[in-house]
């Protein structure tokens, strides 16, 4: 599934198309989940096959028809926020009535000074309960979104020199967090491992952090023109194994 590349996915039976465009299915997010979305749509775009109901959409009425619902939640840099207006959304009607439901949190949700176990009790525990209360859907659980490493000159000296260099740290948590979600969650196939294919060029190399060695993920660089939000070519790789997962899970 990691080796599909967008080429493969266009060539899916168009019963996985179908079957996927008959869904109710809800994502969570900010920011890079934008990104996200407009990848997906982009894709269908260019394939006139692909019918999905796409719309900004939360409510539970919302859900009385096939739809591919997304709306932000929470509030950035608090990522508690974000984790307790999920499971708001789920109560409020919506987890009795979706296939398929997830959210992500953002890069600027995790920084050094994170408590990273609180964090991760306080996200598995909300789960658990949502889990609990709707066995029908399916929970996916997403990593942590990472930033571009800088690799100027500069910030190498500064690393040579045993300086800090701006977004190390952060990254470096992202990391530690995103090891907890997979240790977690990782081989429940439900496990969208988004930091990874952030990371991971066209060519299949992974991108590392530039201190932390092979541990550490980092953005591909032609995935952003910013350094954090996805490009043209980092939405399509995303959103593409956004959509073999979930079809993946569909199957």
């Amino acid at each position: 599934m990691d080796k599909t590349n967008l080429e493969e996915l266009m060539n899916a039976p168009q019963q996985k198309w179908d079957t996927l465009a008959n869904k109710k299915i809800y994502f969570g997010h900010q920011s890079v989940g934008y990104n996200i979305v407009e990848g997906i749509q982009e894709i269908i775009a260019n394939n006139p096959n692909i019918k999905l109901n796409i719309k900004v959409a939360k409510n539970p009425s919302d859900f009385n028809a096939p739809v591919f619902a997304h709306s932000p939640v929470g509030k950035n840099r608090d990522p508690f926020t974000k984790i307790a207006d999920f499971k708001a959304i789920m109560d409020s009607g919506v987890g009795r009535k979706v296939d398929i439901a997830f959210f992500k949190l953002c890069y600027i949700d995790i920084d050094q000074d994170t408590d990273l176990d609180r964090l991760f009790n306080y996200y598995k525990e909300n789960m658990r309960q949502i889990q609990e209360n709707y066995p029908n859907a399916i929970f996916i659980h997403c990593s942590v979104p990472v930033r571009t490493t800088n690799t100027s000159i500069k910030a190498a000296i500064m690393r040579l020199l045993g300086k800090t260099v701006w977004g190390d740290k952060e990254n470096i948590a992202r990391n530690k967090y995103n090891q907890k979600l997979a240790n977690e969650y990782g081989s429940s196939g439900r496990f969208f491992d988004l930091a990874k294919y952030e990371a991971t060029s066209p060519n299949g190399a992974l991108t590392h952090c530039a201190k932390d060695g092979k541990d550490c993920l980092a953005l591909y660089s032609k995935y952003s023109e910013d350094g954090g939000h996805l490009s043209s070519l980092g939405r399509k790789a995303v959103s593409t194994k956004l959509l073999w997962l979930i079809f993946h899970l569909l199957s």
